[in-house]
């Protein structure tokens, strides 16, 4: 999403848009600031391969782990 702001006396803002869309990874981070080129035209995004579908990994007796 982008929004174009106005600085120069009250600050305001246009309603968001929308940059790309895409189909992304269910991660609390799927992408950063620091994942984007210096000039702000790219960005480095995980994604799910096409026809993938999401998985979730549960480790059960994991605090048996911490103890080795």
């Amino acid at each position: 999403m982008a929004a174009s702001v106005k600085t120069s006396g009250a600050f305001s803002n246009d309603p968001p848009i929308a940059l790309f869309d895409t189909r992304m990874r269910p991660t609390y981070t799927p992408y950063a600031f620091s994942n984007a080129t210096t000039d702000g035209q790219r960005f480095l995004i995980n994604v799910l391969p096409e026809g993938a579908t999401p998985t979730i990994g549960v480790i059960s007796n994991w605090t048996t782990a911490l103890k080795k």
